[in-house]
């Protein structure tokens, strides 16, 4: 039998409710490291906003380069939950329209999810 905690799923405002399962799902098939790094900044954070910038800049990247790696993201975020059209992250996004394009948008990953991830970084080493 596995532990409470891996049987315990996470809710994320407007983006559905979450597993460890789901989390080391997407862990094993987002496998570009730039990518990585910005949701590993996200995990790091722990439930803390990260700007879409800070992301950019933790992944080694311009911030007009991020936006792809964060398609993929969410295209795989999508395949774990056997979703077409909606959308569904395991991090939820806030926008702020006056601030400027690098700190417009503040990410934030659940605590819970942000260990899950974490977890499945040190137990895959390819990266």
């Amino acid at each position: 039998m596995r532990p409470l905690e891996e049987e315990s799923k996470v809710s994320v405002p407007k983006n559905g409710t979450w597993s460890r399962a789901e989390i080391f799902d997407i862990h094993s098939r987002f496998r570009n490291p730039i990518g990585r790094a910005a949701i590993r900044l996200l995990a790091e954070a722990a439930g803390e906003p990260v700007t879409y910038g800070q992301l950019a800049q933790a992944a080694g990247i311009e911030t007009d380069a991020l936006r792809p790696q964060l398609g993929w993201f969410s295209k795989y975020s999508k395949q774990v939950k056997g979703l077409r059209d909606t959308k569904a992250w395991p991090l939820f996004v806030t926008d702020n329209p006056k601030l400027p394009k690098g700190a417009r948008y503040a990410y934030r990953m659940p605590t819970q999810i942000a260990a899950w991830w974490l977890e499945a970084e040190q137990q895959d080493p390819t990266f």
